[in-house]
Parts: structure tokens; C-alpha cells; sequence
């Protein structure tokens, strides 16, 4: 939940994330199928609170969670609920745009939210006393850096890599974006994508959800015990590529 890439191809679209954790946090348990207001939802859990920090449904959205909105916030001693378990009642609304308006987020520790949606891209901030919606451009490759590990600087070096990695890659697919995950940085674990501050914060998982044209494939990568699991489920509709 702490960097996140947008990626457009030919094929789909690829949403990947690398979740940043303490060592003493929970073990993820991984992508799982449900059912949902008559839908099918694949994402992992977080076996402390019970929410997630990415998912994607068989119409062909997807939602991703970054801490924070757009500085470093002083944590309170307790919210009402996890960001994680809003992430799924946000995923839950029947017309995001218009409905997150009106959702209740008070007492919510700030979240940065991505969510694609019918070839429509968007990037939702809580502060903690405001929301923040705006649209992006859905042709176009972002990356996001979460604001409570990340200062300006170390996000504009990051950034940075992704630019000229997009320039070098004018063609990727998902193994092409999950590898940028796996070993972008310039040597500094502190600062690289897939990221280790002396063992106490480290990157645990990548999760990454391909958006094709019939499947979505959710690619987990569990980087404790050295696992990779794999999940699809086919599209209710065909989805055509905002490339097409």
C-alpha cells in the first residue's frame, strides 16, 4: 500500500502495488475470491483489522490504498475504522464518483485512494478534514508514493525512475510492471521501490491485477516465504482497452 503504479498497454491495464510493513504486523492472508452485492471480488487480506489494500472486480474495476493524502500526518491514538476495511465499502458504492461525496469518512485516518472504473481513472484523498477528487488521464502510466514513508524528495527520485523506466518500456506487460517493483532504485534500500529500512520496515508483498479484455489476473507475490499465487476471474461484460 505504499507505491503504486497506473500502467496502459495494447492489452489492459495493469494496477500494481507493494505493500510496506513493520516486522511485528500480521502476515497477509492471500487473494481470495467472493461474493458481493452479486459480484466476484478477488483481494488479499490484512488478518489485523480485516480489510484489504487493493482489489478488483469482475466488471473490470480496480481500487488501490496508500497511507496518507498529502504530507505525513500525526497518527491519533485510534480511528473509528481501518482503511482498509473503507477501501471495501468504497468499492462497495454504486456510482463512486458521485456517491464519495456523501461518505462518511470522519474519524478516518487520511488515505490516498486509485480507482479505475469503466476506462476512467481516479485519485480520491482524504486529509482527514477534506476530500480530494480529481480524474487522471487513463492513456498515460502514474506512480504514486505513500506520503508517510516517503518525503518530496525521495518521491521526485522515484518518480524519476518510473519516467525513464516508461521510456525504456514504450510496451510492457505485467511481468514488465512487477519487475519495476521488484528492483527499480538506485541501490539505496531505504528509498527503492522494494524498500528495507533495517529490517524493521521492509516490503512484504507486491500485488499486481492485470484488467484484460475477458480476465482480470491477480498476480500476489508473497516475498516472506518466497511465494507468487495467481487468481482470475472472468469479466461479466468485454472490456475494450482505453488503447483500442
Amino acid at each position: 500500500m505504499c507505491t503504486v503504479t497506473f500502467i496502459p498497454t495494447k492489452s489492459g491495464i495493469v494496477i500494481t502495488s507493494n505493500r510496506d510493513e513493520h516486522v511485528n504486523r500480521g502476515k497477509a492472508i492471500a487473494p481470495i475470491k467472493i461474493k458481493s452485492n452479486d459480484s466476484e471480488i478477488i483481494y488479499p487480506k490484512d488478518p489485523d483489522a480485516g480489510g484489504t489494500w487493493i482489489a478488483t472486480r469482475n466488471n473490470g474495476d480496480a481500487i488501490v490504498l496508500l497511507n496518507g493524502a498529502f504530507e505525513k500526518h500525526i497518527v491519533k491514538p485510534s480511528y473509528a475504522k481501518s482503511r482498509g476495511l473503507i477501501l471495501l465499502e468504497i468499492f462497495d458504492l454504486i456510482n463512486f464518483r458521485d456517491s464519495i461525496h456523501d461518505f462518511n469518512l470522519e474519524n478516518i485516518e487520511p488515505f490516498t485512494i486509485v480507482y479505475f472504473s469503466d476506462n476512467h481513472l481516479y485519485e480520491f484523498r482524504w486529509d482527514g478534514l477534506n476530500k480530494y477528487l480529481r480524474e487522471l488521464n487513463a492513456h498515460e502510466p502514474h506512480i504514486w508514493s505513500s506520503v508517510t514513508l516517503y518525503d518530496a524528495e525521495m518521491t521526485n527520485k522515484r518518480n524519476e525512475w518510473f519516467n525513464q523506466w516508461s521510456l525504456r518500456n514504450p510496451f510492457p506487460n505485467q511481468q514488465d510492471a512487477i519487475d519495476f517493483h521488484l528492483n527499480a532504485g538506485d541501490g539505496n534500500t531505504e528509498v527503492n521501490v522494494k524498500m528495507n529500512r533495517n529490517n524493521e520496515l521492509f516490503t512484504v508483498s507486491i500485488s499486481s491485477i492485470f484488467i484484460g479484455k475477458e480476465f482480470n489476473d491477480f498476480v500476489y507475490i508473497d516475498l516472506l516465504n518466497n511465494q507468487t499465487i495467481t487468481q482470475q476471474i472472468a469479466l461479466t461484460k468485454r472490456i475494450t482497452s482505453i488503447l483500442s
